[in-house]
């Protein structure tokens, strides 16, 4: 395509085509100088010309001079000047010559381009005027334009030198250019190959003096080492999908087994092995669900499904559908203070936000334990907070325990796959919310922060003022 013909497929191609425009744009530099220089100098003569006219013609008492007249003032300013470009032809009525000594090929009543000479000389170029004075006689003044012409060949030769010296510049520059990118792109090169290799421990060296390349370097490491991490959680996944799914496929394997085994009679026994393979069917794809709906999130699909909800109500909503379930368990689930709030959210995301952090609760806490549930505001945006009186979390593992397949009960017999957290996280990132994890002196204190925005406040500021008014009446 004609398009891509100016596209360089090479380092040296781009070098090059960088000397080639500095070498075009020097000789263009080049070129404009010289008509500059030229149009100057010519418009130099001619208002050296025009202002010698004007002194030769000057009314004397009013009255124009006649060619007498003005031979007298042209001896008398020939007198006063040392060095002279200008010369003259002044003729009476009768073609008779009164002053100059020049020779003129070529007339005209305005300025325009003639030749002379000396007498006996040779001829040269010039500019000139000419002027019909009042009793008939005939001033021609002339300014020569040969040093015009040959300060133009002195701006020719200059600007020659100046390319040529160009033209070698430009081309070591490429030649260097060429070679410095070629030398900061092999350290990408090696390094990309390394990491193919499979040693994801390689990064590109940051030049200390900062740059483009610096820039670029600290990118490419910044990328490796999300690459990485993402390879390492990868595989830290996997190891945990396998360790949590063997048991259950085990016992699955086995069930099945036994419901097929021909020793087996009872048909009451056979259903109830069914029933069982069932279950941890069901467990086993709860385990999917659990990590394609943890995935969904993090991709931001479910942007289309944000609407703008009330926090607060549906809070007060899980906590009245939860609360049978934690008095069952011999545990109290109750709601403080719950500020009218509305987000632009995922309802069903903050749903399954809050029966996360509620169901780990009710696995890791005591019996006795209490539990409660609030919606604060604070200067930064709207906080849920979900705090209990339990064994809480230790400071070592309260980063961690957001990753996947984490589980600080490492026997792995508590039911669960250590995924609840990693969930929650996730549908904090979705909402630009953080989470964090505090000492409540006993137990955990789940905070959930989420952002304020201009519609946010705008929003809640006016439920707000409509509350006050409610209550003024």
């Amino acid at each position: 395509m004609p398009g891509t013909r100016l596209n360089p497929r090479s380092v040296f191609g781009l070098a090059g085509l960088f000397g080639l425009v500095f070498v075009l744009g020097t000789a263009a530099i080049g070129v404009a100088t010289y008509h500059f220089t030229e149009r100057e100098l010519a418009h130099s003569v001619d208002l050296r010309i025009e202002r010698e006219r004007a002194r030769l013609i000057a009314p004397a008492n009013g009255i124009a001079p006649g060619a007498a007249q003005v031979a007298r003032r042209i001896h008398e300013f020939a007198d006063r000047r040392n060095i002279s470009s200008v010369g003259y032809v002044l003729l009476d009525r009768n073609g008779t010559r009164l002053a100059g000594h020049l020779e003129v090929r070529g007339d005209g009543q305005d300025l325009h381009d003639v030749e002379f000479r000396q007498y006996g000389g040779d001829w040269g170029a010039a500019r000139a005027v000419s002027t019909v004075l009042r009793d008939g006689g005939h001033l021609t003044i002339v300014g020569e334009s040969e040093s015009g012409e040959e300060m133009g060949k002195i701006v020719w030769r200059i600007g020659g030198t100046a390319l040529v010296l160009a033209t070698i510049l430009g081309i070591g520059s490429a030649v260097l250019l060429s070679h410095l990118i070629r030398q900061r792109l092999a350290a990408s090169l090696v390094t990309a190959q390394a990491i193919i290799a499979g040693d994801y421990s390689r990064r590109i060296s940051v030049d200390r003096l900062g740059g483009l390349f610096a820039e670029h370097a600290r990118t490419f490491n910044h990328m490796l080492d999300r690459i990485d991490a993402l390879m390492t959680n990868l595989r830290q996944v996997s190891s945990d999908l396998a360790h949590d799914l063997r048991t259950p496929l085990t016992r699955l394997q086995g069930t099945l087994s036994e419901a097929g085994s021909e020793d087996l009679i009872d048909e009451a026994q056979r259903l109830a092995l069914l029933r069982s393979a069932a279950r941890e069917t069901a467990g086993v794809l709860a385990l999917f669900t659990a990590i394609l709906r943890i995935s969904e999130v993090e991709a931001g699909g479910r942007r289309a499904q944000v609407r703008r909800t009330r926090l607060d109500v549906l809070v007060e909503d899980v906590v009245d559908s939860y609360a049978p379930a934690f008095a069952d368990a011999k545990r109290v689930l109750r709601t403080g203070c719950l500020h009218p709030v509305t987000l632009e959210a995922d309802a069903d995301l903050i749903n399954q936000m809050l029966v996360n952090l509620l169901e780990n609760v009710l696995l890791h806490t005591p019996a006795g334990s209490e539990t409660s549930v609030l919606v604060e505001i604070a200067e930064t945006g709207a906080v849920l907070i979900v705090r209990d009186d339990g064994p809480g979390i230790p400071d070592t593992d309260r980063k961690s325990v957001f990753g996947r397949f984490v589980r600080l009960e490492r026997s792995r017999h508590t039911p669960g796959h250590g995924l609840g957290l990693s969930l929650v996280a996730a549908i904090a990132k979705f909402h630009d919310a953080s989470v964090e994890l505090e000492d409540g002196r006993p137990g955990l204190v789940v905070r959930v922060r989420f952002p304020l925005s201009d519609a946010w406040g705008k929003a809640n500021g006016a439920e707000q003022a409509a509350e006050h008014s409610n209550l003024a009446m």
